[in-house]
């Protein structure tokens, strides 16, 4: 999940990306994302 960013925001997102809430988010937008057209794309 980490790669998604490749600026200077990692360090203080790193540990977000562990957190449940994050994790529940995007299993949410990768369904979304496989069954509908999602916009910005």
């Amino acid at each position: 999940m980490s790669d998604i960013f490749k600026n200077d925001w990692k360090n203080y997102l790193e540990s977000e990306f562990q957190k449940d809430y994050y994790i529940n988010l995007r299993k949410f937008l990768i369904n979304e994302y496989n069954s509908k057209t999602v916009y910005p794309n």
